[in-house]
């Protein structure tokens, strides 16, 4: 009886498992759809480089 016991505590175990990846699985694809609609019509930011201080706009070190 014991033995039968645990076999129902482990599917139950099993049946948790399997509802708790599914919503982990919902949960992942809604964040991705999410971080691509946003990633679209915005791109990273890329300062425009600094000239080095002290140095006259225009001049090189030729």
């Amino acid at each position: 009886m014991n033995a039968f016991i645990e076999q129902i505590r482990l599917a139950e175990m099993a049946a948790e498992n399997i509802y708790f990846a599914k919503l982990d699985r919902e949960l992942i694809e809604s964040l991705h759809k999410r971080m691509q609609e946003q990633e679209g019509p915005l791109r990273p930011f890329v300062p425009p480089p600094m000239e080095p201080e002290g140095v006259p706009q225009g001049q090189t070190n030729e």
